[in-house]
């Protein structure tokens, strides 16, 4: 099995962060998903695990709060925040759980 582990020297993080959003900015456009190269940017900072998970749930805030402004152009904003409770959900029990793991 490969494995490798990408590194940020902090130089190039502020242009491979911009990379980073352009290209995951014009990913979630065409296909919805975030993540990606969300993810292994942040990982490759290197971060503690409290702030890994930090980093992406802001980033992750950001980005559905800039859809959900998206949406109220097309008049889907409603039916998004109805569906974002169960998500919401999950965000409280992921606060609860995570200290006890």
């Amino acid at each position: 099995m490969l494995s490798f582990a990408l590194r940020v020297p902090p130089r190039a993080e502020w242009w491979l962060a911009l990379l980073a959003g352009v290209l995951t900015r014009f990913l979630s456009t065409v296909t919805g998903v975030f993540v990606i190269p969300l993810v292994p940017d942040l990982n490759a900072l290197s971060l503690q695990r409290d702030e890994l998970i930090q980093a992406l749930g802001l980033s992750l805030v950001t980005s559905f709060a800039v859809l959900a402004v998206a949406l109220t152009r097309v008049s889907l904003l409603g039916a998004s925040l109805f569906a974002l409770a169960p998500a919401g959900v999950g965000v409280l029990f992921g606060q609860w759980l995570r200290p006890r793991n």
